[in-house]
């Protein structure tokens, strides 16, 4: 079965940015402002302990969330939607 997680930055208290992420590589232990490997590690432990069923609710309740929307859009298009997002954000 495959499994997607949709966690809205802007409505998830603690949730990076994806631009904190930018230029780290996979074997730095970099975190973004506000994280470290204990907040990392409590956050896999909690995700792996939902039952399927749990993990579904959750899946469920991210798509029906008010005032957001998910959509499926071509990977090239990405960096175009993520700079319109930004300034909607700093408007």
């Amino acid at each position: 079965m495959d499994v997607r997680y949709y966690i809205d930055p802007e409505t998830t208290p603690g949730v990076p940015e994806a631009a904190a992420w930018k230029g780290a590589a996979m074997s730095e232990q970099r975190f973004p402002a506000g994280w470290d490997e204990k907040r990392v590690k409590a956050l896999l432990a909690r995700e792996e302990s939902l039952s399927e069923d749990e993990q579904m609710a959750e899946d469920e309740a991210g798509l029906e969330a008010a005032g957001q929307a998910v959509i499926s859009v071509p990977t090239e298009l990405l960096p175009a939607i993520r700079r319109l997002l930004a300034m909607h954000k700093s408007a």
